[in-house]
């Protein structure tokens, strides 16, 4: 039998027992303490974190993940940025973004 460990409720359980376990619940109180640690990032006189994305070609998948990326960032203090580049792009142009 093994034995699995995880996090709930900020601890490590080990015990041999299915738990069920709310992951809306888990990734709000995550996300919670992310915002902390950016605010206290932010307050001890460091640059408040950035996030820049430089997004290749047109596909709305691509589109909506990172949209939904900065969307989080933003929740928790993140500044974000989003560079739009066409699928023709050259390495070159690419790489001096």
């Amino acid at each position: 039998m093994s034995m699995c460990m995880f996090r709930v409720g900020g601890y490590v359980d080990t015990r041999n027992e299915a738990v069920v376990i709310s992951g809306r619940k888990l990734a709000q109180q995550i996300k919670q303490e992310v915002q902390q640690e950016v605010e206290e990032w932010v307050a001890s006189g460091n640059k408040r974190p950035h996030l820049s994305v430089i997004l290749v070609g047109d596909n709305p998948a691509s589109h909506s993940y990172v949209l939904n990326k900065t969307r989080a960032a933003a929740e928790v203090g993140i500044n974000s940025e989003t560079i739009v580049k066409p699928a023709s792009v050259s390495e070159e142009e690419l790489l001096n973004s």
